[in-house]
């Protein structure tokens, strides 16, 4: 049996064991669950960089690094975030064909925070849907073709999760157990909407996901080749003498101006040469790549589309501007928290509309609603409204106590 530290950084559990263990936890939680909508375990660096900063906006508190390194602004948190749980061995860099930085879990941490993340939900077992599965794979005559990989490997997969799982039903009684469950209706409603939503997604989804591995596997095959071709051009074995000889014939033959030397050559070593499928020399068999040096004199960098200090400002608050116009979770929440003031709840009908912007922004509220970072929630009905020519479901907005 291997031991754990085989496969896992001696640092793995350094984060988690620090004095920002808190912090931590929840970057990797964070982290997890907005890459599980993408095709792979794997997203552009300035958006993990991006949704840390938003986590840490509102933590003023400093955060230390090494031991040496306090750190208080958002993005400096979130990099720094990124660089121990990259050291740790938590995830990994790929440069991707366009020089952009990809942030990917490694494939050990995944089953690791998959545990963290069922205990911080504390979601139930439903054991009688396992059972349903052993019994449709044995009852199923169209998988017996093959056996082993349909039927065998499945059935001992999921007996061996529904035992667990009682087990761990056992270990846990003395507790109080509460049936999942929700008292309103139209909440229910709206959550069993995106369970069956987040299925769908993810079945369109496959297709690309298979596709991303079918190009990762001939990328990672054609280096594999590569460097295969490199040890036999460069061993001591009896293909890379042949391509010791070759090469050495090539270099000879062409000393002259002549490229083409296959006019010149003599049968026996144009038999030799057909050694190799193409019949000729190229780069990727043993002709030399000829690499030519020269300095020159580098011109003098200009300042004419340099930015002057006041446009650099101009800049800077038109970002911020459109950052602040952004229809973003924390935009919506702010909006709808100064939208009531100080009182419990509005209807939607209140909410001002001068323009077809209010209107997409009522949208918005109704999708952020079920978001347990903000400060409201809505209560929908079966009503329907009409506000300025456009229909929707009418519903409340409720301030969270």
């Amino acid at each position: 049996m291997k031991n754990i530290f085989e496969i896992l950084s001696p640092d793995f559990f350094k984060p988690l064991t620090s004095k920002c263990k808190t912090e931590y936890a929840d970057c990797i939680l964070l982290l997890f669950n907005s890459l599980k909508p993408e095709i792979s375990y794997g997203v552009n660096r300035e958006i993990v960089v991006k949704v840390l900063s938003e986590y840490f906006e509102l933590d003023e508190e400093e955060m230390t690094f090494d031991d040496i390194n306090y750190i208080q602004d958002a993005r400096g948190k979130a990099n720094g975030v990124i660089s121990t749980l990259r050291t740790c061995g938590w995830l990994t860099y790929e440069q991707e064909t366009n020089h952009e930085i990809t942030v990917v879990l490694n494939e050990y941490a995944i089953p690791v925070i998959e545990s963290l993340n069922k205990i911080v939900r504390d979601d139930e077992a439903e054991y009688q849907g396992i059972i349903s599965q052993i019994h449709a794979s044995l009852q199923n005559p169209d998988l017996y073709g093959k056996p082993y990989e349909l039927v065998i490997k499945g059935v001992k997969e999921n007996t061996e999760r529904l035992i667990s799982e009682l087990k761990k039903l056992n270990a846990s009684i003395k507790r109080h157990m509460e049936v999942e469950q929700c008292e309103a209706p139209d909440e229910a409603y709206d959550n069993v909407v995106t369970i069956l939503q987040d299925v769908k997604s993810a079945f369109y989804r496959l297709d690309e996901i298979i596709e991303e591995i079918d190009r990762k596997h001939t990328k990672y095959m054609r280096n594999a080749v590569m460097r295969a071709r490199f040890k036999l051009a460069t061993g001591n074995n009896l293909e890379g003498k042949l391509s010791k000889i070759l090469e050495g014939l090539a270099v000879e033959m062409n000393r002259g101006e002549a490229q083409d030397i296959s006019n010149e050559v003599s049968t026996e070593l144009k038999s030799l040469f057909s050694l190799f499928p193409q019949n000729s020399l190229s780069p990727e068999s043993l002709k030399t790549i000829p690499v030519t040096e020269k300095n020159s004199v580098v011109d003098k960098v200009s300042t004419e589309s340099h930015m002057s200090e006041e446009q650099r400002q101009l800049y800077k608050e038109a970002l911020r501007m459109k950052n602040r116009n952004r229809f973003s979770r924390k935009n919506i929440n702010e909006f709808v928290v100064q939208l009531l003031g100080e009182r419990k709840k509005m209807s939607v009908e209140e909410i001002p509309v001068e323009s077809r912007r209010d209107l997409i922004r009522i949208i918005y509220i109704s999708i952020y609603a079920g978001n347990r970072s903000n400060n409201y929630s809505v209560k929908r009905s079966d009503k329907r409204v009409k506000i300025e020519g456009f229909e929707f479901p009418y519903f409340e907005i409720m301030k969270k106590d």
